[in-house]
């Protein structure tokens, strides 16, 4: 859809098309009016008359649109090195530096089971198996729903923004909302453990919607980094699952920071309630500090996709052409989105079912372990 399987098939005129009847002069017509368009003919196929026997012109149109704009913008290649560790740093900064959001996101998320049986020293009757419990027990045993309700609608709204108003602007906004809410984690407070409770489940919301905006954020991002430069164009997949990848170095850092907390404050027994609030909070201290990092480096040195911008553009000059209504008034066309998805639905349909597995399968695991991690 972005140009990855650009084929001439519009080249070919309907003389050229087998079986073509004597009479498809209105066929024709609507084939030469496009014919100087490219196509991406994986699901229309390459019988250009069907095709506009099908469509309407207006459709095909849109549909033609989708990749004429050029996606060669090749990086400078840096002064050649064998020094290792120069290599190496190269290589992360290429490949892992645009996933620390994802980074950032895991040692959070993946927190939740972590700190649970610290949650049990601390709050017993809330948290723990002690007998009259003090907060409400539906909303602690919904912990990971909650998480997983802002974490959708993070993706929803995120990835609006990312495809209105930019990459760039959409990668530092779900930033900034993960930043604020692992301040709030870090200082949830409450006199009471109801309170703490709902203290808690507010700022778990809010970090968790900037979360779900960060996975339609970095996979498009990766994508269309990968889609920008001609010699990493066959690597797309390898920069999508390197920089999704960082989740289990996240999980890895977040279980080995709180191993270390407790082994310097000698906790390596029974471990007191002071202990535990102090490894939780600071825990989830140095994982707002890495989301600070990162807010500071979106802002000072991320630059919009060019991909995003170049397509951004073509469409715009294509409707301006067409004069259309919205985009002459200055709005944005949503016809745009109809016809996509009439043509498309079947590749999105697919794609939605293979994440929903995936999410199924891995957050299932996930809510196993956390329940482990409290009995």
């Amino acid at each position: 859809m972005n140009g990855g399987t650009q084929r001439a098939g519009a080249q070919n005129g309907t003389n050229g098309l087998p079986g073509a009847p004597p009479n498809a002069a209105a066929d024709a017509t609507k084939v030469e009016n496009i014919n100087s368009k490219r196509f991406d003919v994986e699901y229309l196929g390459p019988d250009l008359r069907s095709l506009s026997a099908r469509h309407t012109q207006e459709e095909l149109d849109v549909v033609a649109r989708l990749a004429p704009a050029d996606h060669d913008f090749p990086t400078p290649e840096p002064k050649p090195t064998r020094n290792p560790v120069l290599m190496l740093w190269r290589w992360w900064v290429q490949f892992l530096l645009p996933g620390m959001g994802m980074f950032s996101e895991a040692y959070f998320i993946f927190a939740i089971g972590n700190i649970k049986p610290l949650f049990a020293i601390q709050y017993p009757a809330c948290f723990g198996k002690e007998t009259p419990h003090d907060c409400n027990q539906s909303t602690m045993t919904n912990i990971q729903n909650l998480e997983i309700s802002a974490i959708i609608a993070g993706m929803l709204g995120f990835g609006f923004v990312a495809d209105v108003l930019g990459r760039k602007w959409g990668s530092r906004t779900t930033m900034i909302v993960m930043f604020i809410g692992g301040c709030l984690l870090t200082g949830a407070y409450g006199p009471k453990a109801q309170v703490f409770l709902s203290v808690f489940c507010f700022a778990l919301f809010f970090y968790s919607c900037g979360v779900g905006g960060e996975y339609p954020l970095a996979a498009s991002s990766a994508s269309e980094r990968a889609e920008a430069d001609p010699k990493l164009r066959k690597r797309r997949g390898e920069t999508v699952v390197l920089t999704f990848s960082q989740q289990g170095w996240g999980n890895f850092a977040n279980t080995l920071v709180i191993l270390l907390l407790l082994a310097i404050q000698g906790a390596t027994g029974d471990v007191s309630s002071k202990e535990a609030e102090i490894t939780w909070r600071v825990q989830f201290g140095i994982g707002t500090v890495i989301c600070f990092c990162v807010m500071v480096y979106r802002w000072l040195y991320l630059t919009e996709s060019k991909v995003w911008r170049a397509e951004h553009e073509s469409v715009k000059q294509e409707l301006r052409k067409e004069k259309d209504p919205a985009t002459l008034l200055g709005h944005r066309s949503w016809r745009e989105h109809y016809v996509i998805f009439k043509f498309y639905w079947p590749r999105l349909l697919i794609t939605c079912l293979g994440w929903v597995a995936n999410d199924f399968a891995v957050s299932s695991v996930l809510m196993l372990l956390c329940s482990a991690a409290t009995m």
